[in-house]
């Protein structure tokens, strides 16, 4: 991965309802994970990169 995760704790807030949103309002940690992932168009090289910090 060339670039790193630029987004800080705070910008995920959003991303966070959104994804919410888009699950119907209720949804586990992984599947809000999943969606946000989705959001943001990552790969998966990306979120394991994330998941490692």
């Amino acid at each position: 991965m060339s670039e790193v995760f630029q987004y800080k704790y705070e910008d995920l807030f959003n991303l966070t309802i959104q994804a919410l949103k888009n699950l119907g309002g209720s949804a586990s940690i992984s599947e809000i994970e999943d969606q946000v992932s989705k959001i943001l168009n990552l790969s998966d090289e990306e979120i394991n990169d994330i998941q490692k910090k």
